[in-house]
């Protein structure tokens, strides 16, 4: 019963927060143009689909957030994920607007990347192929987390270069995390709350970003959903 609800709130805020972003995105003159060259569409299309995306999605979350602090996170490392997924939300917004050079971009998934680091997340531990575990330090692991989350968010980013094609692989990424966290051998049910959030927002929002799309992603949406995604993945222990 708890994921049927979810999953129904998820769906209508995705829809709701898409058709009120796609006309804001209209009104404030924030569209993809086409250039008959690299750009195949035939007309103006809306950006800022992160903003939908990131709406939906935390506050679903914060619906939720009695099951987040039932497992080994607490508000902190929550906090953190917030906080960074704000900074990619400004930066993607300001570069769909304007455009933003290299240099300028990419200082929205650092901080974002730091925020999450800065909120405690870690990686403790990873499976040693000869037996056992290696443990890291708080150094090694800032550091793979710091990479990682890069590594994920230019992901996505560079793999938004057809109608749907990163809303729907994200979709099922955070679809396999919740599948691996509800099983009983890894169960996790703070992370599997997160992750359904995740795919069934994203799948309100590939409604309308399906071919034919009516909106995109942007920088926004195809940075931010590269981050939740990477996110989920540490957490999940993944």
């Amino acid at each position: 019963m708890l994921y049927l609800v979810i999953i129904i709130l998820s769906l209508i805020l995705s829809i709701i927060f898409t058709l009120i972003v796609k006309k804001l995105a209209l009104k404030f003159n924030i569209i993809d143009q086409p250039d008959f060259n690299r750009k195949i569409h035939t007309k103006p299309i809306p950006l800022m689909g992160g903003l939908a995306i990131f709406l939906a999605f935390f506050i679903t979350l914060f619906f939720f957030r009695d099951y987040l602090t039932i497992g080994n996170l607490n508000y902190n490392h929550w906090l953190g994920f917030f906080i960074g997924a704000l900074f990619l939300l400004i930066g993607g917004l300001l570069d769909d607007k304007y455009n933003l050079p290299p240099k300028l971009q990419i200082i929205w998934p650092i901080l974002a990347a730091v925020s999450v680091i800065m909120g405690g997340v870690s990686i403790e531990k990873i499976s040693n192929p000869l037996g056992g575990f290696i443990n890291f330090s708080f150094g090694l692991s800032a550091i793979i987390i710091f990479l990682w989350l890069l590594g994920i968010t230019y992901t996505t980013k560079l793999l938004d270069g057809l109608d749907g094609l990163a809303t729907g692989v994200s979709a099922i990424g955070g679809l396999i995390i919740f599948l691996f966290t509800i099983s009983d051998k890894y169960f996790q049910p703070d992370i599997a709350v997160a992750s359904l959030i995740f795919s069934v927002v994203l799948i309100g929002f590939l409604i309308f970003n399906f071919n034919p799309a009516k909106i995109f992603l942007g920088e926004s949406g195809s940075l931010l959903i590269g981050y939740i995604l990477g996110v989920l993945a540490i957490i999940s222990g993944g």
